[in-house]
């Protein structure tokens, strides 16, 4: 875009505002499938959008806001299958008058549930693995 050559200097705009569309479609999707491999995780995000747009970036909170809201809609989706198998993996043998608190039991298990993390805060607290391992990502 800096040549001195008029006709190079108009390819590298154009070829810019190319690269700024589907950049700017795609980031956001990109950026959480490489959240989602154990061996980047949030921090390589974090890194490369401190590079790309500075530190604390309106960019980097967009993608930590869609990760958090994608994994609130994943669990209000299939949190029923999640309380069906604790249900199911709980001993059969309970009173009668234990059935009203059945469902309480099954959601405040180990007390109050506001403080508890998120499978996906868990993910994101574990420590990376080497990122110079060989991983199915797929398989993982």
């Amino acid at each position: 875009m800096e040549d001195c050559d008029d006709f190079m200097r108009r390819m590298g705009s154009y070829m810019n505002l190319q690269f700024e569309k589907y950049w700017s479609e795609y980031s956001l999707i990109l950026a959480i499938a490489v959240i989602l491999d154990p061996r980047c995780k949030l921090e390589f995000v974090e890194w490369a959008y401190d590079k790309l747009y500075g530190k604390d970036s309106r960019e980097l909170k967009d993608v930590s806001g869609t990760l958090f809201a994608l994994f609130s809609r994943y669990m209000d989706k299939f949190s029923h299958l999640l309380v069906s198998n604790l249900i199911n993996q709980t001993p059969t043998q309970t009173k009668v008058g234990d059935k009203l608190f059945e469902e309480f039991d099954n959601i405040y298990q180990d007390g109050s549930t506001s403080n508890e993390k998120t499978e996906l805060h868990l993910y994101l607290e574990e420590k990376r693995l080497d990122r110079k391992q060989e991983l199915d990502i797929l398989s993982w």
